[in-house]
């Protein structure tokens, strides 16, 4: 399974960070598609099947 940093789905669904994050309060995207990797500095990531959901859940 290929992930992708906040940064990444930033450039690529000119969605900002901050969205970003309220969709995951909010439920609106699951733990299933977002989660935390890293021991000291952990990272959200993203996987990239729900970034290609997205984009294609736009532009139709």
């Amino acid at each position: 399974m290929k992930v992708l940093t906040i940064k990444e789905v930033v450039d690529r669904t000119a969605i900002s960070r901050r969205t970003l994050y309220r969709m995951i309060e909010r439920g609106v995207i699951g733990t299933e598609d977002t989660f935390k990797i890293g021991y000291i500095r952990k990272k959200r990531v993203f996987t990239e099947k729900w970034v290609n959901d997205f984009i294609k859940s736009q532009m139709g």
